[in-house]
């Protein structure tokens, strides 16, 4: 059965819906298996806004109703938007580069965000590049009122859920929120 591309443009694609017009579903339907990267960077978000570590039910939940969707409270904006199988692929991660990096750092000073994660220790100096200036040593800095943190790949080997509640009470102290 050959499916119909049907692909929203704009400058803010929901995720949900993007899928779906690929045909790609099991990502957002009801209770889906948590997407090895999407489920890391929920964990963090539900736990910085809980100040709990959320169970996997709730990560699901999150991914199938709320993340990176529009009108969310999330938004996932990958430094090289042409498709790509791996980071080694050649010729694409380098395209629109530039653009891509002064882009991505207007739309921070413009809808100042509370924090923003840049993940992949091996992208450091494009993440610098969009803040302006050089990481600290805790991997932290704030551009205007907007805290941005460099964290490692949420698939990186034998990462466990624990680096993605400590950076997010990181985080929550660095932004300054008390959960009541």
């Amino acid at each position: 059965m050959a499916h119909t591309l049907s692909l929203s443009l704009g400058e803010v694609i929901d995720c949900k819906d993007h899928h779906f017009g690929f045909g790609l579903t099991k990502w957002h339907y009801a209770n889906p298996p948590a997407q090895p990267t999407w489920g890391r960077l929920i964990r963090l978000m539900l736990a910085y806004r809980s100040g709990k570590a959320p169970d996997i039910g709730d990560i699901r939940q999150y991914q199938e109703k709320a993340s990176g969707m529009k009108n969310g409270e999330t938004c996932v904006i990958e430094l090289c938007s042409l498709a790509a199988p791996n980071l080694n692929a050649p010729g694409v991660h380098g395209l629109f580069l530039e653009e891509r990096i002064r882009e991505i750092r207007q739309r921070i000073l413009d809808y100042k965000p509370t924090f923003v994660v840049m993940y992949g220790v091996l992208h450091k100096p494009h993440w610098e590049a969009i803040t302006g200036c050089p990481f600290g040593p805790d991997n932290m800095l704030k551009i205007g009122p907007t805290v941005a943190a460099v964290a490692l790949h949420p698939v990186s080997f034998g990462l466990k859920n624990s680096y993605w509640f400590n950076l997010a009470e990181t985080l929550r102290h660095e932004v300054g929120l008390t959960v009541r």
